[in-house]
C-alpha cells in the first residue's frame, strides 16, 4: 500500500538528525493521533553486523531492535526529534544484543498472535543507485513484497532520487494484517504518517504536539467508532475474566493426560509441580522450551502437537 511524501531530508539535516529518526518521530506522531498514547515501543530490524570484518561475510545477521518514544508533557517537534535521536542512539549503542535473548530475560506475557514486546515495526531505504552489474550483465534492483505481514502494522519508507542523483520524495508503504484491520483503516493510518511527515518536513520547531491536527472530522469520528467497538470488546472480557480458565481449576487428577502433561510441564520448566491452571509462559518458558515440550508430548502421548498449539493452549 504505497503513497508519496514529500522528501524529509531536509528536516533531517536542518535539525542535525538521521532520516530514519525522522520517519520515527513522524509515526510516533501518527500514532499518537491514531490513539496509542504517548508512551509508545515500536521495532525495527538492524543489520546485525557491527565489527567490520563481518561487512563482506554471506549470512544472515539481521537483529531486532525495539525502540521507546515518549511523547509526554506536550513537546515541540524539536523537543520530540530530540527524544527519538536520544532513545535510538541509546539502543543501537546495544543493537548486537539478540533480541531473543532480551526477551527470555524480561519474560513478558505472551499470547499466540501477538509479539510480547511491539506489535508495530518501522523501516527505511535511503536513496541509492539500483543500477547494478553482475560480471557482464546488468540488472536493476527491485523491491521484494512477500505478502505477509510478520507484524500487526508494519511501516516502510524509501527516498526516492531524482536526475541529479539527489534525494526527492519519499515512497510510503504498509504492511498491515488483515485479520486485524481493514483497507479503510490501513489508509487512514497511511495518510496519518504521511501527514505526520509533512508537519515536521514544514511546520515551525517549536510547534507544540497538541497543535500539531493530523486528523479532519470524519476521520476523527471514524476512529472514534472503532475505539468505541474495542471499549465494549474489553468491557464483555473484563465482565467474564476467567471464562477461559475456568474448567482447568479443580480438576488436578480427573484425567490421567492431564497428569501426564502437568509431569511434561515440570519437566521442561525443572519445577517440583505445575497446577493445572499454571501458565506456561508465567512460569518462565519460552519459544525455545515450547519446542522442547512440544516433543515430550509427542512422544509420551503419541499426538501431534505443535508450538502453536502451546501458545493457543499454554495450561496443562
Amino acid at each position: 500500500m504505497p503513497r508519496r511524501a514529500g522528501c524529509a531530508g531536509g528536516a533531517a539535516r536542518e535539525r542535525r538528525v538521521t532520516f530514519f529518526m525522522v520517519v520515527r518521530a513522524a509515526l510516533a506522531l501518527a500514532l499518537r493521533a491514531a490513539g496509542a498514547g504517548e508512551d509508545q515501543v515500536v521495532g525495527t530490524p538492524v543489520a546485525g553486523r557491527p565489527e567490520e570484518d563481518l561487512h563482506d561475510l554471506v549470512g544472515f545477521f539481521v537483529n531486532t531492535l525495539a525502540l521507546r518514544t515518549d511523547l509526554s508533557g506536550d513537546p515541540t517537534l524539536a523537543g520530540l526529534l530530540d527524544r527519538v535521536r536520544d532513545a535510538d542512539l541509546a539502543a543501537f549503542a546495544h543493537d548486537d544484543l539478540p533480541f531473543d535473548l532480551l526477551v527470555e530475560d524480561l519474560n513478558p506475557a505472551r499470547t499466540y498472535g501477538r509479539h510480547p514486546i511491539f506489535q508495530v515495526t518501522v523501516s527505511t531505504q535511503t536513496a541509492q543507485d539500483t543500477a547494478v552489474r553482475l560480471g557482464g550483465t546488468g540488472g536493476t534492483l527491485e523491491g521484494a513484497d512477500l505478502a505477509a505481514a510478520k507484524f500487526d502494522l508494519g511501516f516502510h519508507c524509501a527516498e526516492t532520487q531524482g536526475p541529479d542523483g539527489e534525494p526527492t520524495t519519499v515512497l510510503l508503504g504498509l504492511q498491515y494484517a488483515t485479520d486485524l484491520y481493514d483497507e479503510e483503516t490501513a489508509q487512514l493510518l497511511l495518510g496519518l504518517f504521511r501527514r505526520a511527515l509533512l508537519a515536521l518536513a514544514h511546520q515551525a520547531a517549536d510547534t507544540r504536539l497538541s497543535a500539531v491536527d493530523l486528523l479532519d472530522d470524519a476521520e476523527r469520528k471514524a476512529l472514534d467508532r472503532r475505539h468505541e467497538a474495542l471499549d465494549r470488546a474489553r468491557r464483555r472480557q473484563a465482565a467474564d475474566p476467567d471464562a477461559g480458565t475456568r474448567q482447568t481449576q479443580g480438576t488436578t487428577a480427573a484425567d490421567p493426560r492431564e497428569e501426564i502433561l502437568r509431569g511434561l510441564f515440570a519437566e521442561v520448566l525443572r519445577r517440583d509441580d505445575v497446577r493445572g491452571e499454571d501458565n506456561f509462559f508465567k512460569l518462565g518458558g519460552h519459544s525455545l522450551l515450547a519446542g522442547k515440550l512440544t516433543n515430550r508430548i509427542r512422544a509420551a502421548l503419541g499426538t501431534e502437537a505443535a508450538i502453536r498449539d502451546v501458545f493457543l493452549a499454554p495450561t496443562p
